[in-house]
Formats: structure tokens, C-alpha cells, sequence
């Protein structure tokens, strides 16, 4: 029986949605949510209910989320932040416009500043270092701002 480690993410689309408006802001019809969804090609076993992927302790995982632009309105900065293991690289390739600025990667964060339009995607792909059987990490995503408003 091979060892798992938990990944444990908090970016499955419900969880992902909430850190994206938190409770400070709620979208409104004027600024519709992107639709999110966190998916790894290499895992060993998921629990979507948990919001939890798991890999082999002798993987690298590789995590990739896709957020769609549902309302035209989802132009800005997307940041990714990993707490118990490192980042090794993080691309965007999604069919939304990569601002001037690029990805710019940290061991902990990765940023990316898009241009989108209803329908188009920014895909940010992470590959993230291998980590201790039994040890977990956790992701998180903050989209931009034009995607969410204040209340009112």
C-alpha cells in the first residue's frame, strides 16, 4: 500500500468562491462571479467534500485553477497563495490577455494580472514541491477587484 499525504486545498469551487468575495463583499448582478474549478492531473485520490486532494510523497502535486469570466467583468489581478509546502513554478495559460507584468512567482505566492471577456478563461497552473507523508497544504485564491463590489 503506497503512503498518501493529505493536499489539503482551500480552493474547490465553494470554498474558492468564498475566499474570492469573503465576507466583506458580495457579488452582485452588476459584477457576476467567475465560476472556479480546482482540478490535479497527477493526484493519488481526492475528497471533494473535503475540499482535499492527495499525493504521493513522491510527486511534485500539480494543481491547476480555472476561473471563467461569466460576466465580462473579471479583468484584474489573480493571486495564489500555498502555506505548508513551496512553490516550484506557476504559469497562466489561459485564453484571457496576461497583462504586461506577467506571472510574477514566490516561493509562498503567485500573481498574474489578466484582461477577459465573457467566456474566457485564466488557468493558473502550480507545481508545487513534494512534501512529507502526513503532512498537508493549503491554497487559497484572491481574484480581482471589477469581479466583486462592496455592499451597499
Amino acid at each position: 500500500m503506497s503512503i498518501k499525504k493529505k493536499f489539503a486545498t482551500a480552493v474547490a469551487t465553494a470554498g474558492l468562491l468564498a475566499g474570492l468575495f469573503g465576507s466583506a463583499f458580495v457579488p452582485t448582478a452588476y459584477a457576476a462571479a467567475p465560476t472556479v474549478a480546482v482540478t490535479s492531473a497527477n493526484k493519488d485520490g481526492s475528497d471533494a467534500d473535503a475540499k482535499t486532494f492527495y499525493h504521493l510523497s513522491t510527486v511534485n502535486p500539480s494543481i491547476v485553477i480555472t476561473s471563467t469570466d461569466t460576466g465580462g467583468d473579471d479583468s484584474g489581478g489573480y493571486q495564489v497563495t500555498v502555506t505548508g509546502t513551496t512553490i516550484l513554478s506557476c504559469t497562466e495559460t489561459g485564453t484571457s490577455t496576461l497583462s504586461a507584468g506577467g506571472v510574477v512567482v514566490s516561493s509562498t505566492t503567485c500573481a498574474a494580472s489578466t484582461a477577459s471577456t465573457a467566456g474566457q478563461t485564466t488557468v493558473i497552473t502550480l507545481s508545487l514541491k513534494k512534501m512529507a507523508a502526513g503532512s498537508s497544504a493549503t491554497i487559497s485564491l484572491t481574484g480581482p477587484v471589477d469581479a466583486i463590489t462592496q455592499p451597499r
